[in-house]
């Protein structure tokens, strides 16, 4: 993809987030790993990016990981890296002073071949005000079942009192 491609992306984006009111500011940040191949020559073995996003108070960030092994799945020597795994966390202020985190991550799932990601577990934590100085924690997290459904595995509430 050529720059011009991606100026013109964000120039059509910035121009669609401020025809609908909305301020936004994204961040990305890049990071490779280098490791040794079979000749001894270094090679990037795997890659992440991140997307840090705020929009109308509302806090994204999404860490792609794009790597050289991938369980399940046969890449080429030297080939493109894969992306293996996403994790996306959405942080968003409530009107009590509370917030609510919803963390999702997709990865491959080695058994399922015809599926290259797979939403496979989210948490959800909501921090919320229940009466004056006192704070409920729930903790909500979802997995995976033998069906490949997501699942709700673990729900938790906890009380705070502010001193």
């Amino acid at each position: 993809m050529s720059f011009r491609y991606i100026a013109a992306f964000a120039f059509c984006f910035s121009l669609t987030a401020a025809a609908f009111g909305q301020q936004t500011s994204e961040v990305v940040k890049e990071e490779t790993v280098q490791s040794q191949d079979a000749n001894g020559n270094l090679a990037v073995s795997q890659r992440t990016v991140t997307h840090e996003s705020t929009v109308n108070g509302s806090n994204e960030i999404v860490t792609e990981t794009y790597s050289s092994f991938v369980p399940g799945v046969a890449l080429e020597y030297d080939g493109p890296l894969e992306l293996a795994q996403r994790v996306r966390v959405t942080n968003t202020p409530m009107t009590d002073g509370g917030r609510q985190t919803i963390t999702e991550t997709e990865a491959r799932v080695p058994a399922v071949t015809n599926v290259v990601m797979q939403l496979v577990s989210r948490e959800v934590e909501t921090v919320r005000q229940i009466e004056p100085g006192v704070w409920e924690t729930e903790r909500q997290t979802f997995g995976l079942d033998g069906n490949g459904r997501l699942v709700l595995a673990t729900d938790e509430k906890e009380t705070a009192v502010e001193k």
